[in-house]
C-alpha cells in the first residue's frame, strides 16, 4: 500500500523543463502552499493569436509531507496542453541537476512563442519523475500529475494545487484577466537596462497629458513601490531606482485607471 502512496507523492510535484536555457528567475519566496503554481492563472496575460507571447510561471515543490515521507527531488520530463507554437523552458536553483527541483525549492517556467491555436482555455498537464523518501527508503516513480494529485491530497491531508491554465484570445480586447487591458494612450514602453542593478530608465510615448500610477509588484502581487506621476504628451522618461528593493523578479506597471501596461523586470 505504501508503494501506491509513493506513486501519488511522486507524480504530484512540479513542472520543470527542457535542457534549453530559461530566462525566467525563480522567486525567493512563495505563498503558503503545500506545493503548486503561482501567481494565479487569472493574473497571467492572455495569449493573443498570431502575436509573440512571453510569460513566467513560478513553481514550488513539496516540503515535508509527513514525519517519514518527503520529496527528495522532482524532474519534469514533459509538459502537455500548451497551445501549438508555444514552447517552455525552466530555471531551477543553481547547482541542481538539469530540470530538477529539490525539496521545498522554487523554480520557474518561461512560456514563449506564437500560436494560431483556437481561442479558449488550455489546461496544462505534465509528466514528472520524482524521488521520494518513505521511512528512510528512497523510491523513484513517474506519472501524470493530473491523475494522481487528488488522491495524494486526500491521503496525506495536503492542499497542493497543480491545476494551471493559459487563455488564447483572438484579440487583446477580449482578455478578461486581471490587469490585462493595456493602457490605450501609450506606446514604446521600455525599461533599460533590465536586469536592473541600481537604476534603470523607463521610457514611453504618451498621446495625452495625464496622471499615471507607477507600481512595482513582486511575483505574489505584493506592492513594493508606488507613486503618482504626471505624464506629458510626447516622450516621457522615468528614473527608476531600486535602492529599497531587494533582488528578485518584479512587475513594473503603468496605469491610467482604465488599463495597465506591465513589464517584467529583474532586480540584481
Amino acid at each position: 500500500m505504501k508503494k501506491i502512496f509513493v506513486s501519488f507523492i511522486i507524480s504530484a510535484t512540479m513542472l520543470f523543463a527542457n535542457d534549453v536555457f530559461a530566462a525566467c528567475t525563480p522567486a525567493t519566496t512563495a505563498p503558503p502552499i503545500d506545493g503548486g503554481f503561482f501567481p494565479a492563472p487569472n493574473t497571467q496575460p492572455c495569449i493573443v493569436k498570431n502575436q509573440a507571447y512571453n510569460t513566467s510561471i513560478q513553481l514550488k515543490n513539496f516540503g515535508d509531507i509527513t514525519n517519514d515521507v518527503f520529496v527528495v527531488s522532482t524532474r519534469i520530463d514533459s509538459v502537455h496542453g500548451l497551445p501549438t507554437g508555444l514552447t517552455w523552458s525552466a530555471t531551477v536553483p543553481n547547482g541542481n541537476v538539469a530540470n530538477t527541483l529539490l525539496k521545498a525549492e522554487i523554480g520557474c517556467i518561461e512560456v514563449t512563442g506564437t500560436t494560431n491555436a483556437p481561442a479558449g482555455t488550455y489546461d496544462l498537464d505534465y509528466t514528472v519523475t520524482v524521488v521520494v523518501s518513505l521511512s528512510g527508503s528512497q523510491q523513484t516513480v513517474s506519472g501524470r500529475t493530473s491523475e494522481l494529485v487528488t488522491v495524494f491530497n486526500n491521503q496525506f491531508g495536503t492542499e497542493a494545487d497543480f491545476n494551471y491554465s493559459l487563455s488564447v484570445v483572438e484579440n487583446q480586447s477580449e482578455c478578461t484577466n486581471v490587469g490585462i487591458k493595456e493602457v490605450a494612450n501609450i506606446s514604446g514602453f521600455n525599461i533599460y537596462p533590465n536586469p536592473v542593478n541600481d537604476k534603470s530608465l523607463v521610457t514611453f510615448f504618451s498621446k495625452e497629458n495625464e496622471t499615471f500610477i507607477v507600481r512595482v509588484l513582486d511575483v505574489m502581487g505584493k506592492e513594493v513601490y508606488s507613486e503618482n506621476i504626471f505624464v506629458t504628451s510626447g516622450i516621457n522618461n522615468i528614473d527608476f531606482k531600486t535602492k529599497n528593493i531587494s533582488g528578485g523578479v518584479y512587475f513594473f506597471t503603468l496605469s491610467d485607471g482604465k488599463g495597465i501596461s506591465t513589464k517584467r523586470i529583474i532586480v540584481e
